[in-house]
């Protein structure tokens, strides 16, 4: 049986994608720094390194840091659409992403769906928009997992307990996004 989890707080991705046998996800950047110095080279993309076989680190701070990034950039690009459509770039609404890959966005408005429109009609926009959806919920599931690999170490017992609702294989991560006054936020529930 493979261990999962260890003491610097990574776990191998293996466990998730066999493929990545040698891969582990780590929220220590000084395992990071070392794995690098010993020929593994850092990821510049978080999609993009789980993709590529020859990086051996995901840092979680590296996802963090990504969708930081995604984020703030599609808070101009939604703010530069509301601007050329002339709507009031401080219109409340949410969005999420459809199981067809759609994005759905949500609100009173009665623009929300030219707005829904220009966002689907947008290539690059509305893959950014599922990629933070991805990222969010992967983020979480990967916190979530860390989380019971240390309650895990201590008390197995009270470890499956706890966290026992992450094995049901009829649940998912569902990420809704806010956007007011320009600026977007996150909430990931498992449901």
């Amino acid at each position: 049986m493979q261990s999962i989890g260890n003491s610097s707080g990574s776990f191998p991705l293996s466990s998730i994608f066999p493929s990545r046998a040698n891969t582990h996800i780590s929220h220590n950047q000084n395992e990071e720094k070392e794995s690098a110095s010993s020929g593994n080279s850092k990821f510049h993309s978080t999609l993009e390194s789980i993709a590529n076989p020859d990086n051996n680190i995901i840092n979680v701070d590296e996802f963090r840091l990504d969708l930081k990034n995604t984020t703030s950039y599609v808070e101009s690009r939604l703010n530069e659409i509301l601007l050329n459509m002339g709507i009031d770039p401080d219109l409340e609404f949410e969005f999420t992403t459809g199981y067809d890959g759609s994005i759905i966005i949500n609100g009173d408005d009665p623009s929300i769906e030219s707005i829904e429109a220009a966002v689907n009609s947008d290539f690059e926009l509305s893959n950014l928009i599922r990629k933070m959806s991805s990222v969010s919920s992967s983020l979480k599931a990967l916190e979530n997992y860390l989380e019971f690999a240390a309650a895990y170490k201590n008390d197995p017992v009270a470890a499956v307990a706890k966290y026992g609702w992450m094995l049901d294989d009829n649940s998912s991560y569902d990420v809704t996004f806010s956007f007011e006054n320009g600026k977007i936020t996150s909430e990931v529930k498992f449901t």
